[in-house]
């Protein structure tokens, strides 16, 4: 579930910078089920990195 906030300072400055990530969660199993009928071989091809230290 994705919840926005507001994040303000009590003292100092109204910008700033704030960081994150995104982990997803993937369910699956080992065996083929009707629910999990493909498998997850590894890392997307065009999977996009951001090097934030850059």
């Amino acid at each position: 579930m994705f919840q926005p906030l507001a994040v303000v300072s009590s003292d100092g400055p109204d910008t700033g910078l704030i960081t994150g990530y995104y982990e997803p969660v993937i369910e699956g199993s080992r065996a083929r089920t009707a629910k999990n009928r493909h498998p997850i071989f590894g890392v997307p091809d065009d999977l996009l990195v951001v090097d934030l230290g850059a």
